[in-house]
């Protein structure tokens, strides 16, 4: 049986995501990366984190990729659920806990919501983790984005790799934050507009309705 990874889409085995050759691609080749410092910048081979012209920052590839090219393997600042959020966070170090802090949140959570609960609904991942790193990239709806992830046990990492066949050096790079997520659902979890151009977007009196009834 081949191992087995959670990704955005469900369980499903390793092999069907990656090929398997033995270079740089395969997981026992990379060095897992955390981040240390609240910038949110950040670059490695495969891309860089920048300015967004469409939604704050974002993840652009600094060169050409191809489908299944491992981009990023990270290890979470933390990982916790509902019921351990607090205590996870309270025992990180002052650098981290900024680090966590420096992390986007939604403006349209419940007034009152603790800093670091509006933080971790914002950008929480797979396994209820949180990746600094992977929490920049942006999202398209399906089929439009053009990276996938899943968390590896054995690493104890989200790993991301390129979806589409071809990204071109200098285009976002951007996952789906839930396959079967609505314009509106996108907007009342995260607080922005999807503009991936594979839905229909939201309006201006899409969202007045959504506000309101808020």
């Amino acid at each position: 049986m081949s191992p087995r990874c959670l990704t955005d889409s469900g369980y499903v085995p390793i092999d069907d995501i990656y090929s398997g050759e033995e270079d740089t691609n395969t997981l026992k080749h990379w060095e897992p990366v955390q981040k240390h410092n609240t910038e949110p910048q950040f670059q490695n081979r495969f891309f860089k984190i920048q300015r967004s012209e469409t939604a704050g920052w974002g993840a652009f590839a600094v060169c050409n990729l191809r489908r299944d090219d491992l981009i990023l393997m990270e290890k979470s600042l933390f990982v916790a659920d509902q019921s351990s959020l607090f205590r996870a966070f309270e025992t990180l170090d002052s650098d981290s806990k900024n680090i966590a802090l420096s992390l986007h949140v939604n403006e349209l959570v419940k007034p009152g919501t603790p800093p670091i609960q509006a933080i971790w609904a914002t950008n929480c991942f797979t396994r209820a983790g949180l990746f600094p790193i992977a929490a920049r990239f942006n999202h398209a709806c399906y089929p439009a984005h053009n990276v996938r992830f899943y968390f590896d046990h054995e690493s104890d990492c989200l790993v991301l790799r390129v979806r589409a066949e071809r990204v071109a050096a200098g285009e976002e790079l951007r996952i789906s934050y839930g396959r079967d997520r609505t314009v509106a659902e996108l907007y009342m979890t995260y607080g922005f507009r999807c503009r991936c151009g594979a839905c229909p977007g939201l309006s201006d009196r899409d969202v007045q309705r959504l506000t309101s009834q808020w």
